[in-house]
């Protein structure tokens, strides 16, 4: 008992690091595979209370605004992540160790304005969040980020 954290990290939750709407993106049926081969690593948690999705969405994942991604690029992101929220819905509702939700996140790195309605969907209470990190509320997030729809939708609702 040396104090070292227990490594909780699966294969899907490194796949999911590796995800990235700036640079090359692991195909979307790649991602699908992992999915259907380990079905039971979408819900669990690593050592920082985070989901594979978390990873998927986290800025580690993201390079600067000079790196911008393709259009294609930021598709087969968006469609990976829409597969992932699919294989595990409640991962909407999962906060991780700093209590954000992927919400939080997404709004956070300026994802897919489609994919940011349908974490909403899954989890309607999500825009009565505040984020723990940033202090601000998802409509207000979606403002900074300039997701114009986005925040007309959340500060609707």
């Amino acid at each position: 008992a040396c104090g070292l954290e227990e490594d909780r990290t699966t294969l899907l939750h490194s796949v999911c690091k590796l995800l990235s709407p700036h640079g090359p993106c692991l195909p979307e049926p790649l991602v699908r595979l992992f999915l259907c081969l380990y079905p039971e690593q979408i819900s669990k948690l690593d050592q920082m209370g985070r989901l594979p999705l978390h990873h998927a969405l986290s800025e580690q994942n993201k390079t600067s605004d000079t790196n911008r991604a393709s259009e294609g690029n930021q598709n087969d992101y968006s469609t990976t992540l829409f597969s992932i929220l699919h294989a595990f819905p409640n991962a909407a509702h999962t906060f991780d160790s700093e209590h954000r939700l992927p919400l939080h996140y997404a709004l956070q790195n300026q994802c897919d304005e489609r994919f940011i309605q349908a974490l909403v969907r899954k989890n309607p209470d999500s825009v009565e969040r505040r984020d723990p990190v940033t202090g601000l509320y998802p409509f207000m997030l979606a403002n900074i980020s300039s997701i114009s729809s986005c925040y007309d939708l959340l500060r609707r609702a």
